[in-house]
């Protein structure tokens, strides 16, 4: 919808960039996320194909795929023990779950000129979640 909104606003003027929030999950198979991960695969996709429609007209079209982060939520479902923290810091490569902030450097980025010839894609940032195929830990440092 927001892609919809602000589509003839930045090919009229003939420049933009979007960014759209898609997710590991539609990427990976994760369990139980049937809906979720429907939704977040469909967001890439969209990613793609507008990406492709409109660079022509000089409108870009990129996402960002969080990985495990450190939100509020997040915090529940471990307080919860709906989640196990630990287990998914071993998991990825870089040791530590991620914040807020890496999300919003990675926007800054898509959104910059550094960026001008990067349309269709999704930009993981996860720590290396998905990049990680081996059977076991991916990180085996100390927990923070």
């Amino acid at each position: 919808m927001m892609c919809k909104a602000a589509a003839p606003h930045m090919l009229r003027q003939g420049r933009g960039a979007m960014i759209n929030l898609s997710s590991i999950a539609g990427v990976l198979g994760l369990a139980r996320r049937n809906a979720y991960s429907a939704a977040k695969a469909g967001i890439g996709m969209m990613t793609r194909t507008l990406g492709c429609e409109w660079a022509s007209q000089g409108v870009r079209v990129n996402a960002i795929a969080p990985g495990y982060m450190l939100t509020p939520f997040m915090q529940r479902l471990v307080d919860e023990g709906k989640l196990d923290a630990d287990q998914v810091r071993r998991r990825t490569p870089a040791g530590r779950l991620g914040s807020a902030r890496h999300i919003a450097d990675a926007m800054l980025f898509l959104a910059s000129d550094g960026a001008e010839f990067i349309t269709g894609a999704t930009l993981p940032v996860d720590g290396g979640y998905m990049a990680w195929g081996a059977v076991g830990d991916a990180y085996d440092g100390p927990l923070d």
